[in-house]
């Protein structure tokens, strides 16, 4: 979804965390998520439930609202608390931009010897296209597993 030449991070769906469905919005749309990053030639991937479908809308849009070069808010968090994404640069031509994804929590990777809560910062810079094709990528994602009612 995002890379560079020494990083990466990447989401993908790989079910509703309740294929059935759950007595509530929130269970019934909780995402079996597959992480996998990689920082420093340190390669990591784990399964857990950290977004829900509308919160993969809302990241869809988000993103989208950067390339229109619409005003933003800077990071954007999520009912999990084990991810936020942080836009922290953006150059003067929007063409490149920076972000942190903050990772604390299931998403920690092994070689963090900080406590769980404190979040593991992992650094990308990437252009318009590589935003544009992870728009593409969570865009189809949803279309597999679109909001429940």
């Amino acid at each position: 979804m995002f890379y560079t030449s020494k990083s990466s991070f990447n989401l993908e769906v790989i079910n509703y965390e309740s294929p059935r469905g759950g007595p509530t919005l929130e269970d019934k749309n909780l995402l079996l998520t597959c992480l996998q990053l990689v920082d420093k030639n340190r390669r990591w991937e784990t399964i857990a439930p950290i977004l829900h479908t509308w919160e993969v809308k809302h990241l869809i849009g988000w993103l989208s609202d950067i390339l229109g070069s619409r005003d933003v808010p800077n990071k954007l968090s999520f009912s999990e608390p084990c991810l936020v994404i942080q836009l922290t640069e953006c150059s003067p031509q929007k063409d490149r931009f920076c972000f942190r994804f903050l990772l604390s929590y299931e998403a920690t990777p092994p070689w963090w010897a900080m406590p769980l809560d404190d979040p593991y910062p992992l650094i990308i810079e990437c252009n318009r296209t590589s935003i544009a094709e992870a728009i593409g990528h969570l865009s189809s994602q949803l279309a597999l597993f679109p909001i429940r009612n």
